[in-house]
């Protein structure tokens, strides 16, 4: 999953250059740089929500789709990106063994 803290390090100044370029002034730019770190924080919440509800509590897609107010497609997408994830890390781990 996203780490808020890392990419906010790595790409935080980056962000905020880019927002004070395009609205050339210093507190829009903050307030743009926290609306996009703030994006990718709920971004990674409703990850982990739809990760339990599918595998833990055994909702199925469409039930997930309605709780989320998301499309059953979206919500394949999102289950897909989290089992690729995962299978990265296994991969990472069982290699280093």
């Amino acid at each position: 999953m996203i780490d808020i803290e890392e990419y906010y390090n790595k790409y935080g100044s980056t962000v905020y250059k880019r927002c004070l370029f395009l609205l050339k002034n210093e507190d829009e730019a903050l307030d743009a740089m926290q609306t996009v770190f703030a994006k990718l924080l709920s971004k990674k919440k409703d990850s982990r929500t739809i990760a339990v509800m599918h595998y833990i509590d055994k909702m199925n897609l469409s039930e997930i789709a309605d709780e989320m107010h998301m499309s059953v497609s979206g919500i394949k997408k999102r289950l897909k990106k989290i089992k690729d994830k995962i299978n990265i890390k296994e991969e990472y781990y069982a290699q280093q063994s």
